[in-house]
């Protein structure tokens, strides 16, 4: 028996039926600019819809009509089509018209039935059905198990297709770039597993990276210009075991963590000399009170003594501000650090404090017991 929508479920027709009273307002528009000022208006007239009737709306679906309602807002907004090249405002202004669109799959009509759905503040997710039989009897239950074993098995059937990190031939093809790696650098396993021996010889060099693992042409280039305008980069040996010898769609994702797209290095190359006024998306500037502390919040703030990692994340929040991979002067001065205890000290709203940076667990013990302490 079927528990759960299937893909047939997410059609063009299904999303004209979620969708009807956008669409039918959109029929008659006569251009993309008329038909992206009606879906704007029809938004604004639905929150206000809902609004009026929360009183008979369980609060999660007002909450989640709110939160559908801006998320369409913005997928139709200009600057948002221009940035994906996708314009979500002309297949609804299509599909309003009946106009063909082939290119559009399954996942898309899925994802826009859920998000109308929402919208219009009925529930998004499909929750197994219980049989017509007395729900007092013995047999309910029976009938719900078999159920929820039937949309575990759809559960397992999709997770199947992504590799494991405990399956067997993902465990022995990294020992294979474990021992790779270790010919490159010259250790040995008993080294490997050593923290320190893997901080020591974090990979900074495109050369020495190329021997480790195959690099295609705009990763070499996003790297070589990283390291000519002091982008930070690094990677630890462990890491780069983590990825396949030559790009594969199962590693994509843990090489965009280190990896920087060449987009990115080209626009933080063109800011090298405002970097911090250009990349402080996260305002510290405008929440720091005293060197070394970040704070947003009434009883909590960030401590910040030590302005490094042993690998440099391309999404880190603070990476405009590291220098270099496990830079050799990124501890900040004691009497930096003391000013900065004394202001926490002469503060007694501050009930919590997240040491950060940078990474302080790269620190030796006793540095680290100092601040602590």
């Amino acid at each position: 028996m079927s528990v759960w929508p299937s893909g047939e479920m997410y059609t063009e027709q299904r999303l004209k039926s979620e969708a009807n009273g956008l669409l039918e307002r959109l029929k008659n528009k006569s251009s993309l600019n008329d038909a992206r000022a009606e879906i704007f208006s029809w938004i604004s007239r639905n929150v206000l819809e809902i609004d009026s009737k929360k009183a008979d709306i369980l609060p999660g679906s007002l909450v989640l009509a709110r939160d559908c309602s801006r998320a369409l807002y913005g997928m139709v907004k200009p600057w948002s089509e221009q940035r994906s090249g996708f314009s979500l405002a002309q297949v609804l202004w299509d599909l309003a018209r009946d106009h063909s669109r082939t290119d559009l799959q399954p996942g898309f009509y899925a994802e826009m039935i859920h998000l109308f759905r929402g919208i219009v503040g009925r529930p998004i997710y499909q929750a197994p059905s219980i049989l017509d039989v007395d729900s007092g009897s013995c047999d309910a239950s029976i009938v719900r198990s078999r159920q929820l074993d039937a949309l575990w098995e759809t559960v397992e059937t999709k997770m199947r297709c992504y590799p494991q990190g405990l399956e067997p031939e993902i465990i022995a093809r990294r020992q294979e770039n474990k021992n790779r790696i270790l010919k490159v650098l010259g250790g040995s396993s008993e080294q490997w597993d050593d923290w320190r021996w893997q901080i020591g010889n974090i990979i900074k060099d495109l050369d020495l990276l190329q021997k480790m693992i195959h690099l295609d042409k705009e990763e070499r280039e996003a790297i070589r210009r990283a390291r000519h305008c002091s982008l930070p980069f690094g990677v630890t040996p462990y890491y780069v075991s983590l990825m396949d010898e030559r790009p594969t769609e199962t590693d994509r994702a843990v090489r965009a963590q280190v990896l920087p797209p060449l987009s990115y290095v080209q626009k933080m190359q063109e800011h090298q000399h405002d970097r911090k006024e250009r990349f402080d998306f996260m305002g510290e500037s405008d929440t720091s009170p005293i060197d070394l502390i970040t704070r947003r919040y009434p009883a909590i703030l960030i401590l910040k003594p030590f302005n490094t990692c042993p690998q440099i994340c391309v999404y880190c929040q603070r990476n405009w501000e590291i220098d270099e991979a496990m830079a050799p002067d990124a501890l900040a001065e004691p009497n930096r650090i003391d000013a900065a205890m004394e202001w926490i000290a002469g503060h007694p709203a501050i009930h919590e404090v997240l040491v950060t940076g940078g990474d302080p667990f790269a620190l030796p013990d006793q540095q680290l017991d100092s601040i602590l302490q």
